[in-house]
Protein backbone atom coordinates (compact mmCIF):
# COMPACT_ATOMS: atom_id res chain seq x y z
CA UNK A 1 0.00 0.00 0.00
CA UNK A 2 3.00 2.32 0.71
CA UNK A 3 3.90 1.65 -2.87
CA UNK A 4 1.05 2.74 -4.43
CA UNK A 5 0.91 6.15 -1.90
CA UNK A 6 4.25 6.30 -3.21
CA UNK A 7 3.99 6.09 -6.64
CA UNK A 8 0.31 8.54 -6.74
CA UNK A 9 2.40 10.96 -4.81
CA UNK A 10 5.97 10.89 -5.06
CA UNK A 11 6.59 11.31 -1.54
CA UNK A 12 9.34 9.49 0.02
CA UNK A 13 7.68 6.98 2.47
CA UNK A 14 8.27 8.70 5.66
CA UNK A 15 6.46 11.84 4.85
CA UNK A 16 4.02 9.69 3.45
CA UNK A 17 3.36 7.68 7.15
CA UNK A 18 2.78 11.53 8.60
CA UNK A 19 0.27 11.76 6.61
CA UNK A 20 -1.55 8.32 6.59
CA UNK A 21 -1.13 6.26 9.68
CA UNK A 22 -1.29 2.96 8.15
CA UNK A 23 -2.48 1.55 11.35
CA UNK A 24 -6.26 2.79 11.01
CA UNK A 25 -6.08 2.49 7.38
CA UNK A 26 -5.82 -1.12 7.09
CA UNK A 27 -9.33 -0.79 9.29
CA UNK A 28 -10.86 1.72 7.66
CA UNK A 29 -11.16 0.48 3.94
CA UNK A 30 -12.30 -2.97 4.66
CA UNK A 31 -15.30 -1.63 7.33
CA UNK A 32 -15.76 1.29 4.43
CA UNK A 33 -16.59 -1.30 2.02
CA UNK A 34 -18.74 -3.65 4.59
CA UNK A 35 -20.84 -0.69 5.42
CA UNK A 36 -21.30 0.58 2.08
CA UNK A 37 -22.14 -2.92 0.51
CA UNK A 38 -24.52 -3.62 3.97
CA UNK A 39 -26.48 -0.24 2.94
CA UNK A 40 -26.83 -1.31 -0.84
CA UNK A 41 -25.02 1.75 -1.97
CA UNK A 42 -21.33 2.66 -3.68
CA UNK A 43 -20.85 6.85 -1.78
CA UNK A 44 -21.07 7.62 1.81
CA UNK A 45 -22.03 11.23 2.52
CA UNK A 46 -18.85 13.14 4.03
CA UNK A 47 -20.72 12.93 7.58
CA UNK A 48 -20.87 9.26 7.03
CA UNK A 49 -17.31 8.73 6.11
CA UNK A 50 -16.66 11.03 9.17
CA UNK A 51 -18.74 8.85 11.78
CA UNK A 52 -16.88 5.71 10.12
CA UNK A 53 -13.29 7.12 10.43
CA UNK A 54 -13.96 8.37 14.05
CA UNK A 55 -15.21 5.02 14.69
CA UNK A 56 -12.24 3.16 13.27
CA UNK A 57 -9.60 5.81 14.74
CA UNK A 58 -10.96 5.41 18.25
CA UNK A 59 -10.27 1.43 18.29
CA UNK A 60 -6.75 2.32 17.41
CA UNK A 61 -6.37 4.39 20.82
CA UNK A 62 -7.31 7.99 18.70
CA UNK A 63 -8.95 10.22 21.03
CA UNK A 64 -10.16 13.86 21.39
CA UNK A 65 -8.53 16.43 19.48
CA UNK A 66 -6.25 13.45 17.96
CA UNK A 67 -9.54 12.24 16.21
CA UNK A 68 -10.58 15.25 15.20
CA UNK A 69 -6.81 16.12 13.61
CA UNK A 70 -6.99 12.57 11.86
CA UNK A 71 -10.27 13.39 10.34
CA UNK A 72 -8.59 16.45 8.80
CA UNK A 73 -5.77 14.86 7.88
CA UNK A 74 -7.63 12.36 6.19
CA UNK A 75 -9.93 14.35 4.49
CA UNK A 76 -6.97 17.38 2.96
CA UNK A 77 -4.57 15.28 1.88
CA UNK A 78 -4.82 11.44 2.77
CA UNK A 79 -7.64 10.53 0.26
CA UNK A 80 -5.38 11.91 -2.29
CA UNK A 81 -2.37 9.65 -0.96
CA UNK A 82 -4.92 6.28 -0.65
CA UNK A 83 -6.60 6.88 -4.03
CA UNK A 84 -8.65 4.14 -3.64
CA UNK A 85 -11.65 6.31 -2.06
CA UNK A 86 -12.65 9.59 -3.77
CA UNK A 87 -14.95 12.17 -3.77
CA UNK A 88 -17.70 11.09 -5.91
CA UNK A 89 -20.12 14.75 -5.89
CA UNK A 90 -20.57 17.25 -3.61
CA UNK A 91 -19.57 15.73 0.08
CA UNK A 92 -20.27 12.26 -1.34
CA UNK A 93 -17.30 9.49 -1.27
CA UNK A 94 -17.00 6.10 -2.74
CA UNK A 95 -14.46 3.99 -3.79
CA UNK A 96 -12.78 4.49 -7.43
CA UNK A 97 -14.68 1.49 -8.61
CA UNK A 98 -16.51 -1.18 -7.36
CA UNK A 99 -14.17 -3.76 -7.50
CA UNK A 100 -12.41 -2.10 -4.83
CA UNK A 101 -15.54 -1.76 -3.02
CA UNK A 102 -16.16 -5.48 -3.53
CA UNK A 103 -12.49 -6.83 -2.57
CA UNK A 104 -12.33 -4.73 0.78
CA UNK A 105 -15.64 -5.93 1.59
CA UNK A 106 -14.52 -9.52 0.85
CA UNK A 107 -11.46 -8.89 3.30
CA UNK A 108 -13.43 -7.83 6.18
CA UNK A 109 -15.74 -10.73 5.96
CA UNK A 110 -12.55 -12.69 5.76
CA UNK A 111 -11.27 -11.12 9.01
CA UNK A 112 -15.11 -11.34 11.02
CA UNK A 113 -15.95 -14.74 9.80
CA UNK A 114 -18.79 -15.41 12.52
CA UNK A 115 -20.31 -12.45 11.42
CA UNK A 116 -19.81 -13.47 7.53
CA UNK A 117 -21.98 -16.30 8.63
CA UNK A 118 -24.74 -14.13 9.44
CA UNK A 119 -24.11 -12.01 6.65
CA UNK A 120 -24.43 -15.03 4.84
CA UNK A 121 -27.79 -16.19 5.80
CA UNK A 122 -29.31 -12.86 5.77
CA UNK A 123 -27.75 -11.69 1.51
CA UNK A 124 -27.15 -15.60 0.57
CA UNK A 125 -26.43 -14.62 -3.16
CA UNK A 126 -27.77 -11.67 -3.55
CA UNK A 127 -26.89 -10.13 -6.91
CA UNK A 128 -25.45 -7.08 -5.15
CA UNK A 129 -23.28 -9.64 -3.14
CA UNK A 130 -21.89 -12.19 -5.40
CA UNK A 131 -18.09 -10.68 -6.42
CA UNK A 132 -17.91 -10.05 -2.68
CA UNK A 133 -18.86 -13.54 -1.79
CA UNK A 134 -16.62 -14.92 -4.87
CA UNK A 135 -13.48 -12.66 -3.07
CA UNK A 136 -14.36 -14.07 0.14
CA UNK A 137 -14.42 -18.12 -0.66
CA UNK A 138 -11.37 -17.30 -2.99
CA UNK A 139 -9.01 -15.48 -0.32
CA UNK A 140 -9.49 -17.50 2.20
CA UNK A 141 -9.18 -20.51 0.73
CA UNK A 142 -11.52 -23.66 -0.23
CA UNK A 143 -13.28 -23.73 3.73
CA UNK A 144 -16.47 -26.50 3.32
CA UNK A 145 -18.20 -25.22 6.13
CA UNK A 146 -18.59 -21.83 4.64
CA UNK A 147 -19.38 -23.30 1.43
CA UNK A 148 -21.59 -25.21 3.21
CA UNK A 149 -23.43 -21.97 5.03
CA UNK A 150 -23.22 -20.26 1.48
CA UNK A 151 -24.77 -23.45 -0.23
CA UNK A 152 -27.66 -23.46 2.38
CA UNK A 153 -27.74 -19.26 2.10
CA UNK A 154 -28.38 -19.58 -1.54
CA UNK A 155 -31.08 -22.33 -1.78
CA UNK A 156 -29.28 -24.28 -4.64
CA UNK A 157 -27.43 -27.49 -5.03
CA UNK A 158 -23.82 -27.84 -4.36
CA UNK A 159 -22.73 -28.38 -8.09
CA UNK A 160 -25.03 -25.26 -9.09
CA UNK A 161 -23.03 -23.18 -6.25
CA UNK A 162 -20.14 -24.24 -7.50
CA UNK A 163 -20.90 -23.34 -11.16
CA UNK A 164 -21.90 -20.08 -9.58
CA UNK A 165 -18.66 -19.33 -7.69
CA UNK A 166 -16.47 -20.73 -11.15
CA UNK A 167 -14.81 -23.52 -9.25
CA UNK A 168 -16.12 -26.43 -11.44
CA UNK A 169 -15.02 -24.77 -14.88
Amino acid sequence: RMKWARHRSGLPSAEIGRIVDTLYYDSLLPQLAIEATKARTTVLSKTELKDLLARVLKWHDYSGRDVDAEIGTFFSEAIALIGVVVEKGLDRFGFLHLTFQEYYAAAWLIAHRDEARILMASHGLEPDWKEVWELYVLGQGINAADIDALHDAAGSTPEAMAVRLRWLG
